[in-house]
């Protein structure tokens, strides 16, 4: 098997995130959604993808869980 490393994404604390889960938007082929080991999915646009900068362009998270998030 051949793997290739297109994207890693970290957590807010800096870990390396687990990723389970990529979708391409039918409506705007650059963007993509990605999820992983924690509540949240995140939106990329590949035209602003850097090797070690990237930020997602949004960041969802469901309301109760953002809560129960913050209280910890």
């Amino acid at each position: 098997m051949f793997f290739v490393r297109l994207l890693t994404v970290n957590r807010e604390t800096d870990d390396k995130l687990p990723l389970y889960s990529i979708e391409l938007n039918r409506n705007n082929q650059n963007e993509f959604i990605v999820a992983g080991m924690d509540p949240y999915i995140r939106v990329f646009d590949r035209r602003y993808i850097d090797s070690h900068t990237t930020k997602p362009l949004k960041s969802f998270c469901p309301d109760l869980l953002v809560n129960s998030i913050n209280k910890k």
